[in-house]
């Protein structure tokens, strides 16, 4: 992308406006897959699989709540072994 002037500090200094739009798509068809399906367990229990993907790690800010959980742990043993 940078080779065709996609991605530079003018253009978009990330990513292209392209792979935006496309992530985006991507979000957009996720989430209504996850709408339009239910989980079944052994005991017959039906589940919307957007509450269990929303309450999972799959979730993008339970995924960042995990990592800033660790990092201050990894703060705290590194703080430790001074």
């Amino acid at each position: 992308m940078r080779a065709v002037c996609l991605v530079s500090k003018k253009a978009s200094p990330y990513v292209s406006y392209e792979a935006v739009m496309h992530k985006r798509e991507q979000r957009r068809k996720s989430l209504e897959f996850f709408r339009s399906h239910e989980l079944v367990n052994e005991d017959g229990d039906t589940l919307d699989m957007e509450d269990v993907v929303n309450a999972s790690s799959s979730n993008p800010a339970h995924r960042r709540n995990e990592m800033m959980a660790c990092v201050k742990g990894l703060e705290l043993i590194a703080g430790n072994a001074r």
